[in-house]
């Protein structure tokens, strides 16, 4: 099991972290994928990226109109 918690902890393997997606890399891909800015939509879904989510960070601040 601790070879599988390495694999996805960033941590214990540097190769995988240069695998994560930034939030901006993440809205990038949803405006892709919808074809719309993610600062006009009201709702985004950002669960189940791959590869997954580094953090949160600032840039979910653009996200001013989602309710």
């Amino acid at each position: 099991m601790e070879i599988l918690w390495e694999i996805y902890d960033s941590h214990f393997c540097p190769a995988f972290q240069s695998m994560l997606t930034s939030i901006k890399e993440a809205l990038r891909r949803w405006e892709e994928k919808y074809g719309t800015s993610a600062t006009e939509a009201t709702e985004v879904q950002l669960c189940f990226q791959w590869p997954p989510i580094e953090k949160m960070d600032n840039s979910l601040a653009a996200l001013a109109k989602c309710e």
